[in-house]
């Protein structure tokens, strides 16, 4: 059984992990400095000047994206082994209901 929190975690981790590669390039072929000047008639005066460090920005973007979107996938996977364990815990209880004489020391089943 898989916790909906969970699943949603980790298709949010994966989500944002996607999103930064898109963002990256778009930054590393997009960010301009100067951004280029067009005219109402369509024709481009100013081709514009890129940001010499834009691939820089991409790279610090992608990798924080990456990594926020590891850690949600990381807490995800957490929170189902929670679940699982929650699971066994109860069953656990339900098989040693039979034993509950108060006397019982396990020390002397030697």
């Amino acid at each position: 059984m898989e916790s909906s929190i969970g699943r949603l975690m980790f298709l949010s981790g994966i989500a944002i992990i996607i999103i930064g590669a898109i963002l990256a390039l778009i930054i590393g072929f997009r960010f301009y400095i100067i951004p280029p000047e067009v005219g109402v008639t369509g024709k481009v005066y100013d081709e514009g000047e890129l940001h010499p460090q834009r691939w820089w920005l991409a790279f610090g973007a992608f990798l924080s994206t990456t990594i926020s979107g590891l850690i949600l996938m990381g807490i995800s996977g957490i929170i189902q082994a929670i679940e699982v364990g929650k699971l066994e815990l109860k069953q656990g209880k339900e098989e040693s209901v039979g034993d509950s004489d108060p006397d019982y020391n396990p020390a002397l089943d030697r």
